[in-house]
């Protein structure tokens, strides 16, 4: 399993990062011109909104299973950490065990039925709001960071279910700085 999460981790660090941040990078640089554009010059292309909308939200979607790695993602941690220091240390990481396999069986749901959708928006030719480019590739990329991020849901359940058992396995070098808890 170390083996797997390596390349998973390096999988992210080297080819998905990178990616993530050409996609998120072109459209500030878009957004940019445009607002030149727009307020030295007094014009605009009417496609520019929706590039930039769509191509951040993409780029979004695909940071999330990264974050999710490092353990960086939102998420509301005081009941849990409240049970680990009140109760037992062991009722805090079942309660985050059942957090987790209950967001990786939403995922799963999530991108099956994304992949559905997807197939749909593409089969019925669905443009976005400018009716400049088609809209099924973002249902595609959505899809694709969900189904990511439960791999990376995948990993940190098998990493808090060795935890129960007193073993500390899949470790985020990192993660200890960006922790807040």
């Amino acid at each position: 399993m170390e083996k797997a999460y390596q390349y998973w981790k390096s999988f992210q660090d080297r080819f998905m990062a990178p990616i993530t941040a050409l996609v998120f990078l072109g459209p500030i640089i878009l957004a940019c011109i445009e607002v030149v554009r727009r307020y030295l010059f007094g014009v605009s292309w009417d496609w520019q909104q929706d590039v930039v909308t769509y191509f951040i939200l993409s780029a979004t979607y695909l940071f999330f299973p990264i974050t999710q790695r490092q353990d960086m993602h939102l998420h509301v941690s005081l009941f849990i950490n409240l049970l680990s220091r009140k109760v037992h240390p062991i009722a805090g990481h079942a309660m985050n065990l059942l957090a987790q396999m209950v967001s990786t069986l939403y995922l799963g749901y999530f991108t099956i039925y994304g992949l559905k959708m997807t197939h749909n928006t593409y089969a019925t030719g669905r443009l976005v709001l400018s009716q400049s480019m088609v809209f099924w590739p973002f249902f595609l990329i959505l899809t694709v960071g969900m189904g990511f991020m439960l791999i990376s849901f995948l990993f940190q359940i098998y990493r808090e279910i060795q935890a129960m058992r007193g073993k500390e396995v899949l470790v985020e070098e990192a993660a200890s700085a960006h922790s807040t808890d």
